[in-house]
């Protein structure tokens, strides 16, 4: 296994600033859930991206939503990912990043575009909450999905590059992108700001300390609001 070196963040924030419009979201959704995940959603903090997708098994121009290419599945959703990520990256070579999450996940664009404005996007990145399978084994490091997995790039263009793929639509996302990054020596970079859960499920000591970018399985619009972040924050 390759020793991985963390990028340089420090000196990298006046070189590469990021805005809001730097970040293309896509969204991972299915009809069940327009007019409820999706809905709320998008009221909460997605309609204000100025890049978003929605993704889906169909092309619905009510919503409007973009048909993936890969049948909805119960779990996993890697041939989704794996579709959304080769179609965003041809669609979008002016944005550096590309932001995927589910239709449950609320975020904080702004405070997402500041943290990234210390990373160069040519750097091969793959950014969020990071979890670990079999890590004192032969395990690997991965991104979970439900705080928001963030790309750069440089780290999708690599990985186009490799021959890591979906064993099929159903494998862990998450996970599979996660062997396929740490296999290739690739950047896998853990930030705190991300969660996995809604807030109800940290310490309120814990989140007062951080600088929160989402919560995840946000099914009613108590289930994440919360004083530690604002949906709406503007970006200056």
């Amino acid at each position: 296994q390759q020793q991985q070196q963390q990028p340089e963040a420090t000196a990298l924030a006046a070189q590469f600033p990021v805005t809001p419009a730097d970040i293309v979201v896509a969204v991972k959704t299915t009809a069940a859930f327009y007019d409820t995940r999706l809905k709320l959603m998008r009221a909460t903090w997605a309609d204000r991206a100025p890049h978003v997708l929605f993704f889906s098994e169909e092309d619905n121009p009510a919503i409007p939503t973009l048909a993936s290419g890969v049948p909805n599945t119960e779990r996993g959703h890697c041939g989704k990912l794996q579709a959304i990520l080769q179609r965003v990256y041809a669609s979008h070579p002016d944005q550096p990043w590309i932001l995927v999450v589910d239709d449950d996940t609320h975020l904080s664009l702004a405070r997402l575009a500041r943290l990234l404005s210390f990373y160069n996007p040519a750097d091969p990145i793959f950014l969020g909450e990071r979890y670990g399978y079999g890590a004192y084994t032969h395990g690997y490091p991965y991104i979970t999905g439900g705080g928001g997995m963030v790309f750069s790039r440089g780290g999708i263009q690599r990985w186009l590059e490799s021959e890591c793929r979906c064993s099929s639509n159903e494998a862990p996302d998450d996970m599979v992108f996660g062997m396929c990054f740490n296999s290739a020596g690739l950047h896998i970079i853990h930030n705190s700001g991300f969660h996995q859960a809604p807030p109800k499920t940290y310490s309120p000591d814990l989140l007062a300390h951080q600088t929160v970018i989402s919560f995840h399985k946000c099914l009613t619009p108590s289930d994440c609001a919360h004083p530690s972040i604002d949906y709406g924050e503007q970006w200056e």
